[in-house]
């Protein structure tokens, strides 16, 4: 359903008329909960989740400052939010609205990623030396 794995985001042309068709199944009784997997591309053109996402400063961070970079399922490098912080918290509430004011949905279902996990056979170099914030 994403539009190329990309978080809050629907493929508009393989699921043309989607948020009409979610609103027929409501009708119906039938509820909407889309997949979430939080891991933000970060290398996409006009990918305004990312950008608004840096403006928040809501990702997770090497000590020295860089954006943790890894790579899971969307085809280009991705960043993780940092749940820890409170503006990550902010950020990902305001994106949920938006999908939301697209796409009526009933729930999200998260999935869980570990950060780490994804980086170990990541064709990105990942400077182990640098710790974690």
């Amino acid at each position: 359903m994403m539009d190329d794995k990309g978080d809050f985001t629907y493929d508009q042309v393989n699921f043309a008329g989607l948020p009409d068709y979610i609103e027929e199944m409501k009708a119906q009784g039938i509820r909407f909960v889309p997949i979430i997997d939080p891991a933000i591309p970060s290398t996409r053109a006009n990918y305004d989740v990312y950008t608004r996402g840096l403006a928040a400063d809501a990702y997770v961070k090497f000590t020295n400052g860089s954006n943790l970079v890894g790579n899971v399922w969307p085809p280009e490098p991705v960043t993780f939010p940092d749940y820890f912080r409170p503006q990550t918290h902010e950020w990902w509430a305001d994106e949920i609205q938006r999908f939301y004011e697209v796409i009526k949905f009933d729930g999200l279902w998260i999935v869980s990623k570990k950060v780490l996990g994804a980086l170990k056979n990541t064709r990105f170099a990942v400077d182990w030396s640098i710790r974690i914030i």
